[in-house]
């Protein structure tokens, strides 16, 4: 890929087509980010313990509509990835499985589907499902930092200390166990 007469054209397909993709997906998940951000929030906060959350058919006040209103963003979006993630693990099988953010998009879908549905179930460990789906969120979000001069390398980096370190945390969380 560093090869003279590769980088001019690898170059103008980048700002000619690909830039453009790129930027538009990750807007979208940056409103993801958001809404993410704003449902943990909504659900972890202490002023939360005198809102009870209600059935469907109960009485709505606004509160209640904005985290249904979050929750709709979030099925909307998640529903276009499921959409990309299928398409790319059809197009290319066994190495997409083998690719960290593939996981990290499979189990974000998962998060969101569970924290929904844990949601409307008025289940008390929703407040565990929105942390874990907000860190999974902004861990995801390395994946568009790769694209940049000044912190692909750092992503790069990351990304292989942990490749490194997977045996030790599993020895690790045996030993925790």
């Amino acid at each position: 890929l560093h090869s003279p007469a590769l980088v001019p054209i690898l170059q103008f397909k980048w700002t000619h087509h690909t830039a453009s993709l790129f930027r538009s997906e990750l807007y979208v998940y940056m409103a993801f980010v958001c809404l993410t951000t704003v449902t943990t929030l909504s659900l972890t906060m202490e002023d939360m313990t005198h809102i009870e959350i209600t059935p469907l058919d109960g009485e709505w006040d606004g509160f209640r509509f904005m985290q249904v209103a979050v929750m709709f963003g979030l099925q909307i979006i998640t529903l276009t990835y499921i959409y990309r993630q299928a398409i790319l693990l059809v197009m290319e099988r066994s190495h997409a499985l083998r690719s960290l953010w593939t996981w990290f998009a499979i189990i974000q879908i998962l998060l969101v589907e569970v924290l929904v549905a844990m949601y409307f179930v008025s289940s008390s460990k929703v407040t565990v499902a929105a942390s874990l789906l907000s860190l999974v969120t902004w861990s995801r979000l390395l994946f568009y930092m790769r694209a940049h001069r000044a912190t692909g390398a750092l992503v790069r980096m990351i990304v292989e200390i942990l490749k490194d370190m997977k045996f030790f945390m599993l020895i690790l969380f045996v030993i925790l166990l």
